[in-house]
């Protein structure tokens, strides 16, 4: 039987409204607030001893995934190039795919990028505004939810070393992955990249999982309005599979392909040749000219499905999980009542934060305008 999407909402994210009720895992810790008083305790409360980042979205039981990831990754590369075409110029002034996806994500094309602020107000608003214009449906009427994120943190006391950057390889993997058909292989994603300006060998210099499965936590150039007033980040999201591999004789390996991926699940360090020795007995003779080998992946489109073979795609494909701020090992959701959002727009914007603030566009300027 076809898995509900609120179950799947309440699966994936922890919680959900289920059957017209609340609901919510065990390892999910949920704050309820409606007044701005209440959202402001709960905000200061948390440990900032890191950065935080914030999510909003009107409707708790929205999938914390990019839109092309959940309806159109098979067509992700053709909604990029016919974009690039129509807007050739703007397109063309940006050196990397990154800040070519930043742009379109400003613009509203379906990307990999997942909006996130450094501001909580400002998440706060999009929990409880429903963009009539941009949505199929009527959020009004349901509850809000105000995620928290922090980047995991290895070796560094000032808790910045994992926030990536415009710059860094794992950034450019990613966001190049965007621009390969359905399936693509790895000498097709190496030279994408190295338009980017990385150089090298893509083996000696990128980490399997980055192309495997991998969220990060971006900041991104604040080349417009927009994203300053919204003092915008972005989760760059990326999950595909491997799917064949062909030796240096174009011989296809008869290996495992979900359980080779599994192992670049598991492991966020494993080396490709290191990962073959391991998990599958193939002789030291047979992995000649391993560095020539044909590798091909598919970008995952059945996400989050129940019954997928790999344990870690059912339910965090992306890796997203990891990102979540905790206490006490749980995961922070904040909820905003339904009948709260009213009230909660009206505190907000007396203190700045109102459609003219977060879109600060022309035409959105004159549409608040018209109002009072």
């Amino acid at each position: 039987m076809k898995e509900r999407d609120e179950d799947k909402a309440l699966r994936v994210n922890g919680c959900a409204v289920v059957g017209g009720r609340l609901k919510h895992e065990y390892d999910v810790d949920i704050r309820i607030v409606s007044s701005l008083h209440e959202f402001v305790k709960i905000i200061t409360e948390l440990d900032h001893s890191y950065p935080l980042y914030y999510r909003g979205h009107p409707d708790v039981n929205y999938l914390v995934v990019p839109q092309v990831l959940r309806c159109s990754v098979g067509k992700e590369n053709i909604l990029i190039k016919q974009f690039s075409q129509s807007f050739f110029s703007e397109i063309a002034r940006r050196t990397t795919m990154i800040e070519k996806l930043a742009f379109m994500q400003h613009y509203r094309l379906y990307t990999r990028c997942l909006d996130m602020s450094t501001n909580p107000f400002v998440s706060l608003f999009f929990a409880c505004y429903s963009d009539s214009q941009s949505r199929k449906e009527d959020e009004t009427g349901k509850w809000g939810e105000v995620l928290v994120f922090r980047e995991t943190v290895h070796n560094n006391q000032h808790g910045l070393e994992d926030i990536k950057y415009v710059q860094s390889m794992t950034t450019s993997v990613i966001a190049n992955v965007a621009k390969m058909g359905k399936t693509f292989d790895l000498g097709e994603l190496h030279a994408s990249i190295m338009e980017d300006g990385h150089c090298g060998q893509i083996k000696n210099f990128v980490k399997f999982q980055d192309i495997i499965s991998q969220s990060i936590i971006l900041k991104t150039p604040l080349d417009n309005d927009h994203i300053r007033n919204q003092q915008g980040v972005f989760v760059l999201c990326n999950a595909n599979r491997i799917c064949e591999i062909l030796d240096c004789n174009g011989k296809k390996l008869l290996l495992d392909y979900d359980d080779l991926t599994s192992k670049f699940l598991t492991d966020a360090d494993a080396d490709f040749s290191y990962a073959i020795k391991e998990r599958f007995d193939i002789g030291r003779r047979y992995l000649y000219g391993i560095d020539e080998w044909d590798i091909k992946f598919e970008k995952v489109d059945d996400l989050f499905d129940r019954n997928h073979p790999i344990e870690k795609m059912r339910k965090d494909p992306f890796n997203i999980e990891r990102l979540r701020y905790r206490e006490k090992g749980k995961r922070i959701a904040i909820l905003i009542e339904p009948d709260a959002k009213p009230v909660l727009l009206r505190q907000l914007s007396s203190i700045g934060i109102n459609n003219t603030f977060i879109y600060s566009d022309m035409d959105k300027v004159a549409a608040e305008l018209n109002k009072k």
